[in-house]
C-alpha cells in the first residue's frame, strides 16, 4: 500500500516524461531524495538545537554571574547598613551623653548667674543703705556740732551769770 502510494506520487510528479511508469529505481531515487532532505532538516534541527542549548548555557552562565553580583551587592549593602546602624547607635548614645553634660553645665551656669544677680542686688542695696547711713551720720554730726556750739554758748552765758 505504501509502495503503491509512492508509485502514484512518483508517476504524477515525474520529470522524465508524462507517460513514464514508476519503476523501483525511480522510487528508490525519490526515496533517497526524500531521505536526504529529511537528514538535512534533521541536521539543521540538530545544529539549531545545539545552538539553542549553547545559547541557553551561556544565558544560564550570565544569569548565574548576574545573580552572584546581585547577591554580593545585597550582602555588602546589608553589612554596610548594619555598620551604619551600629555607628548611629554609638553616636546617638554619645550625643545623648553630651546633651546631658551640656544641660548640667547650663543648669550650673544659670544657678551661678542667678546667685551673681542676687549677690549684686544685695551689694547694691548694702551700698544704698550705707550711703543713706553716711548721710544720716553726716547730718547727725552736723546736728551734734550745732548742739555743741549751742551748749558752749549757753555755758558761756551761764558762766557769765555766775560771776
Amino acid at each position: 500500500s505504501t509502495q503503491s502510494t509512492w508509485e502514484a506520487v512518483v508517476s504524477t510528479q515525474s520529470t522524465w516524461g508524462s507517460e513514464a511508469k514508476a519503476t523501483p529505481m525511480k522510487s528508490a531515487v525519490v526515496l533517497c531524495l526524500f531521505a536526504l532532505v529529511a537528514v538535512s532538516f534533521a541536521a539543521e534541527a540538530q545544529s539549531s538545537l545545539a545552538a539553542l542549548l549553547a545559547m541557553k548555557a551561556q544565558a544560564s552562565g550570565a544569569i548565574d554571574s548576574a545573580m552572584g553580583v546581585l547577591f554580593d551587592l545585597k550582602k555588602a549593602s546589608l553589612t554596610e547598613r548594619d555598620d551604619l546602624n551600629n555607628r548611629n547607635k554609638t553616636e546617638e548614645a554619645e550625643g545623648t551623653r553630651a546633651v546631658a553634660e551640656l544641660t548640667q553645665i547650663l543648669n550650673v551656669a544659670q544657678t551661678n548667674y542667678q546667685n551673681g544677680v542676687e549677690h549684686r542686688e544685695f551689694v547694691e542695696k548694702e551700698i544704698e543703705d550705707t550711703e543713706k547711713h553716711i548721710v544720716w551720720i553726716e547730718n547727725r554730726l552736723a546736728e551734734i556740732e550745732r548742739k555743741l556750739e549751742e551748749l558752749a554758748v549757753q555755758r558761756c552765758h551761764a558762766n557769765a551769770l555766775f560771776v
